[in-house]
Order: C-alpha cells, then structure tokens, then sequence
C-alpha cells in the first residue's frame, strides 16, 4: 500500500512539479482522488524507500537518489498536514507547495490584503474565479488580483497558508476590508458565504462600499 501511495501520488507531484494535478496548465478537481485515497496510510519507513523492485540502470544513481529525496521530504510534509488535522485536498495543497519559510509568505499574503479594498487570490483559467471576477465587474467594484499561478512555484505556498488560515483551499479566495468572505458561489460559514450568497442575503453591495471598493 506504501508503494502504491508513492507512485500514484507523491512521485507525480515530485517528478512532474503539479503534473498530477494540472491538465492543460489548470489544476482539475480533486474529488476523484479523494475518493481513491480515502484509506489510513501507513508509517513513512524510509529505510526501506529504496527497496521497491527493480529500477531502470539507465537512470543516473545521484538524479534518482535526489527524486528519492524529494519524495521522502514530500511525503513527510503530506503525513505532517494529516497530523494537523487538515483534509485531504489542503494536505496535497501543502505537498505540493513543498519547503517554505512560513512567515515570509505569510508577511506576503498580509501585504497583498491590506494593499488593496478589494483583494482576490485566483487561477487564470479558473472558471470560477473568471466568474467572481465578471461578478465583480458588473457590480462595478474596484478590486486587485494576486494570480497563484504566476508562478506556480510562488501562487503555491500562498495557497497552502491561506488554506491554513480561512480553512479552504479552492479558488478564488476573496478579501474585502482585509475580511475574508469566502470564494465565488461557495464560503467557510456565515460571514463568508461567497460573493453570490452575499448579493442575495444584499450585504455584498454594502460590504465593498464600506471598503472604499466601489
């Protein structure tokens, strides 16, 4: 099960960046795999990594030794989410986004929230931050993107914390006046609902004007 685990989801993320994740430069929905991974994973051996069948002589000895490596340093960090208590997706968010100093990307997210009224953390090719950003614009609201996908290596580590820190990690993630209200059409709860359930409940109007962000 070990070696199952490793090669169908933490090789992929090590040897081909996000490649498990990203089809045509998008990440796709996690669902499927939820449902896959939904198990009890045993103890990281790291011993015995290496003992996993035959491998192909023509790979040179020090490039596999550093995949392995990385795989290892993989591994641990998605075992040290599961620990937290985070969920599944938020536990890939954080393998994914690998090795960072915490607190500089956390200074990095504050700086963008209090740099603008209006702040959204997105995907380009995301259609639903596409249409949190055409929302936005038809209601006519002045607003600062902050893409975590230019670069990924970067938008990545940014996800993770704010993941961490408002309990979700699809995108977009939305701050007006430094509040978090949650993604397009979905929240955490009931002060953050998403920009569709705000407009109905006819707080979202208010809530950027009180910003300055209309």
């Amino acid at each position: 099960m070990k070696s199952n685990f490793l090669f169908r989801v933490v090789f992929p993320l090590v040897m081909g960046t996000t490649s498990a994740f990203v089809v045509n430069n998008r990440p796709q929905s996690l669902v499927r795999l939820q449902a896959q991974e939904r198990m009890s994973l045993p103890e990281f051996d790291s011993k015995n990594l290496f003992d996993m069948g035959s491998i192909d002589s023509s790979v040179p000895s020090e490039a596999f030794k550093g995949a392995m490596k990385n795989m290892q340093t993989t591994y641990r960090i998605f075992q040290d989410a599961l620990s937290a208590g985070y969920d599944l997706k938020l536990c890939i968010a954080c393998a994914i986004a690998g090795e960072y100093n915490v607190e500089e990307v956390r200074a990095q997210i504050s700086d963008h929230i209090a740099s603008h009224p209006c702040v959204l953390f997105t995907w380009e090719q995301s259609p639903s931050c596409q249409k949190a950003i055409k929302y936005l614009d038809v209601a006519g609201a002045d607003y600062k993107i902050v893409y975590l996908d230019k670069p990924w290596s970067e938008g990545n580590k940014m996800r993770a914390e704010l993941a961490k820190t408002v309990g979700k990690s699809s995108v977009p993630i939305i701050f007006i006046d430094g509040d978090y209200v949650g993604g397009y059409d979905s929240g955490v709860g009931k002060d953050s609902p998403g920009l569709v359930d705000m407009a109905f409940q006819g707080t979202l109007r208010s809530k950027l004007e009180i910003a300055g962000a209309l």
